[in-house]
């Protein structure tokens, strides 16, 4: 029973969404592509799908897949699924129709059109329809905290897609924590260049909405003169993307995102060159660096900006309410400045994989997601990220970090960008190779590399080979796609 001194419950993530939408109806919330949505209209769209959702038979705790490539009509889908009650569930290239519905086992499909037949028992709904003038969203229980709603797909290194699932609470909490680090305001647009489908665009988005700023969005692909283009037209203020984004403003000219107020980069590690260059080039520019995780619902550590001069490099702390520990390779809390793999702890922890329990029980542990990601804790106990497990090989007998080389080469300011891959060097056995995009103003050439990588690193780590190509293969977050980066390496050894 609940006596009056008791605080209220927590309202759910689609409510907290409603009451800010409610309170912001005429202002401007979302803007994906030249489409634009008030808080009203957003709502009332949103109702119309819940209504059409309701009438088909969904009821609370179902699965619905929904479309990405549809602009804003994806995000307000994505509310509508909550707002009824359901669990959202992402659909794009990244993964087949048949895969998701495997792992998922869902009873709708949300979208345009559908490009793939549709599995027998899987209820296809195109629109969202219009909406009308009234809103009257459907009264749902809300969820507990713990209530599944939503379920990403991720990788991993394995190349295998798992369904990551995401608790109500967790998702809320993530938002209402990652809202506390930014500097977000009123009069600000935050403009997102990130394929939907990712735990960093979700993530904005929820941010945003419980914010009393815009968000402005595209999955269109960007070059840098787009993107400069895309930031203009939408008067952002605030850039959430990927280090690929902080190095184009780099590049950029002078009079290019001068409307800009601050950047946040996730997904890959944002070079320290990088930083430094922004710093010198654009000195009023504000930049955060976050370090997320899908399967902590979205951000887990922050670094502010007015900590970069003093802390470069380093991805700070956990955000409010979250925590890690470092462990060895013998599962040992490590001390000091040790090395070791990191483990993240917080209310946004997700609930396992869809139907993997050997996957799920080797993730979790120590109260946490074992991330695979290596780091240590600098003085002021602030988190330094140095690679992988998976990237760390021993190249005569010690341990190298492809990461450690990757930014000791992107911090030489003689590539466009750069990715290390361990090969069999047959002097010396297993040694990094550098994969290389020259880019047509840089001035690379080995000679200099070397000159310059031989005051950064340890004689173990200096590169053996270097590889020029085309492009990295990265993500659409931003990420090496190692995958695609092995498979890049083994043709050309082929050809």
């Amino acid at each position: 029973m609940t006596s009056h001194n008791d605080p209220p419950a927590s309202p759910g993530l689609s409510q907290a969404i409603r009451d800010a939408l409610e309170a912001k109806c005429s202002r401007l919330v979302l803007e994906v592509d030249g489409r634009q949505w008030t808080g009203r209209s957003f709502l009332a769209q949103a109702n119309a799908r819940c209504l059409q959702l309701l009438d088909a038979g969904l009821i609370p705790g179902d699965a619905v897949l929904v479309q990405s490539g549809r602009g804003g009509d994806f995000w307000i889908d994505v509310f509508a699924v909550w707002a009824c009650g359901g669990v959202y569930a992402p659909i794009g290239d990244a993964i087949s129709l048949d895969q998701a519905v495997r792992l998922v086992q869902p009873r709708f499909l949300l979208g345009a059109s559908s490009t793939e037949e549709v599995p027998e028992g899987l209820n296809f709904l195109d629109g969202p329809p219009a909406g009308s003038a009234e809103i009257i969203l459907p009264t749902i229980k809300p969820p507990a905290p713990d209530s599944l709603s939503t379920i990403l797909f991720t990788s991993g290194s394995t190349g295998q897609p798992k369904g990551v699932r995401l608790s109500d609470g967790g998702l809320l909490a993530n938002a209402r924590a990652t809202l506390q680090c930014l500097d977000l305001r009123p009069d600000d647009v935050l403009f997102a260049p990130i394929a939907f489908r990712f735990v960093s665009a979700l993530s904005h988005f929820v941010t945003v909405m419980l914010s009393d700023a815009t968000l402005a969005a595209t999955e269109a692909p960007l070059l840098p003169n787009s993107l400069a283009a895309s930031v203009e037209s939408n008067g952002a203020t605030c850039l959430g993307g990927s280090p690929i984004h902080a190095r184009w403003l780099v590049e950029a000219e002078a009079d290019a995102f001068t409307t800009l107020r601050w950047i946040m980069s996730s997904g890959d590690n944002l070079g320290s060159a990088t930083i430094a260059s922004l710093a010198t080039l654009r000195p009023g520019l504000g930049i955060y660096t976050f370090y997320g995780l899908t399967e902590l619902a979205g951000r887990f550590c922050w670094l502010a900006p007015q900590e970069q001069a003093t802390h470069m490099g380093s991805v700070g702390r956990p955000i409010p309410g979250f925590s890690l520990v470092l462990v060895d390779d013998d599962n040992t809390p490590c001390l000091g400045n040790q090395i070791g793999e990191v483990i993240a702890r917080g209310p946004g922890l997700m609930q396992g994989y869809c139907g993997d329990t050997q996957a799920t029980d080797k993730a979790i542990g120590f109260g946490g997601f074992r991330t695979g990601d290596l780091g240590y804790l600098d003085d002021d106990g602030l988190l330094h990220l140095v690679g992988r497990k998976d990237d760390v090989f021993k190249v005569m007998g010690l341990k190298a970090h492809a990461m450690t080389i990757q930014d000791a080469v992107m911090a030489s300011g003689l590539v466009e960008d750069a990715a290390v891959l361990p090969f069999e060097d047959d002097r010396i056995g297993t040694a990094p190779c550098v994969y290389l995009v020259e880019g047509p103003t840089k001035g690379y050439s080995k000679g200099a590399m070397m000159r310059h990588l031989r005051s950064a690193l340890p004689n173990h780590m200096l590169p053996r080979k270097f590889i020029a190509v085309g492009a990295i293969p990265r993500t659409s977050s931003g990420k090496v796609d190692r995958t695609a980066l092995r498979d890049l390496a083994q043709s050309l050894e082929e050809s």
